[in-house]
């Protein structure tokens, strides 16, 4: 996995989140706003009493995508088993990830929860670990089969667009 496939990887997972999106859309309204009224009333949106509620917003919208490069700069260069040839082999049992380093076993019963993107297919061990498989290197049919196995197992899984 690459730097500019990881981060955009996180972006994508962060705007899968509906309040993040929410949030991102009433900043760029309140934005907006303040500059169609300034321009056509000569009214400050400065003197209203929704100013600090849209700066919170604003600031927020503008906060999680900046955090999210720097965590996402500081995972990938931290965490140097994203950045090896992983093998993956999967079983009805669950899968087994090796990379140049490592070596692990996950049952699918042990796992928490599956995503899948355009690009990637995440499988979750835990809320905050992910294991990050290219859907371009799994064929259409075995992703199939995949998402059958998930489903006989229990296993929720979340569409990302």
């Amino acid at each position: 996995m690459t730097y500019p496939e990881f981060r955009k990887l996180n972006f994508k997972i962060l705007y899968a989140k509906k309040w993040v999106v929410i949030i991102s859309a009433f900043a760029v309204l309140f934005i907006l706003a303040s500059i169609i009224m300034n321009m056509v009333h000569y009214y400050t949106i400065l003197d209203s009493d929704y100013y600090s509620f849209g700066v919170i917003l604003v600031t927020m919208a503008i906060t999680l995508p900046v955090t999210i490069l720097l965590i996402a700069k500081r995972s990938f260069k931290s965490n140097l088993m994203v950045q090896e040839l992983i093998a993956y082999e999967f079983s009805d049992e669950g899968v087994k990830v090796k990379g140049e380093s490592f070596s692990s076993d996950y049952k699918w019963s042990k796992l928490h929860k599956v995503a899948i993107t355009n690009d990637w297919l995440l499988l979750y061990p835990s809320k905050m670990l992910a294991i990050f498989v290219k859907t371009n290197e799994v064929s259409a049919e075995n992703l199939e089969q995949l998402k059958h196995l998930f489903k006989a197992q229990g296993i929720k899984i979340q569409q990302i667009k």
